[in-house]
């Protein structure tokens, strides 16, 4: 309660913190004032206050749903969306599911939680991302394999039996890595052009975090060409 009651004090940014005590408590608690803006308001836009545009209060976090000693014995945040329903707007700039995933995983992995498994977490190389973009992704890539020639069908080879570890001396992460930017570049240049398009990728977790949702919408306007 005394860390909540500090933690009801913390104004801007708006994040969320991490707690654990000496008798084996812990939790997250979400911290921070943020507006609460009227009906008429855009939060993504800027707004025209002259039509009711403005904000009409603030809203203390502290009195969002806090995770103390939750059953499965650990908290985990990673610049990550925690829940879709806030009762004020909060941000559309997250960091992809992706890290806050492999942690669970790891956290899971054992019973024990000691040092050395803290030394491999931060030493951990493996893509969550890119292991769900990959099963999205291969048995589209496995229905037009007739179409490869032999270069491609090496590369998708390498791709298919990827461990998803992302280290310098892998070919897979490579081939991964140059797939996943120019198929960015496909879906969304033409639609905004050079200057909007390197931008919005300037802003890694943006262009990330869509291509996770386009992965799900096959037929999702983003993949028209403007030139068909």
């Amino acid at each position: 309660s005394e860390f909540n009651d500090g933690a009801a004090h913390w104004a801007v940014p708006a994040v969320n913190f991490s707690y654990a005590d000496k008798y084996g408590n812990y939790g997250l608690t979400p911290a921070g004032v943020l507006p609460i803006r009227s009906t008429q308001t855009n939060p993504l836009l800027p707004s025209d206050f002259t039509n009711g545009a403005t904000w009409t209060g603030f809203y203390n976090c502290s009195q969002m749903n806090k995770l103390f000693n939750p059953a499965k014995m650990y908290v985990a945040a990673a610049n990550s969306k925690l829940t879709d329903n806030a009762p004020v707007y909060i941000s559309k700039y997250y960091e992809p599911f992706s890290r806050t995933e492999r942690i669970r995983e790891m956290l899971l992995g054992t019973n024990n939680y000691n040092v050395r498994d803290a030394q491999y977490m931060q030493n951990d190389y493996l893509s969550a991302y890119a292991r769900t973009n990959i099963k999205a992704i291969l048995p589209i890539f496995e229905q037009y394999f007739y179409l490869f020639d032999k270069r491609e069908r090496t590369a998708f080879s390498y791709l298919k039996n990827w461990d998803y570890i992302s280290t310098p001396s892998s070919v897979a992460t490579a081939i991964y890595n140059v797939f996943l930017e120019r198929c960015m570049y496909n879906i969304f240049r033409d639609e905004l052009g050079d200057r909007l398009y390197n931008e919005y990728v300037s802003t890694s977790s943006l262009p990330l975090n869509k291509f996770l949702e386009l992965c799900n919408n096959p037929n999702d306007e983003w993949f028209d060409n403007v030139k068909t």
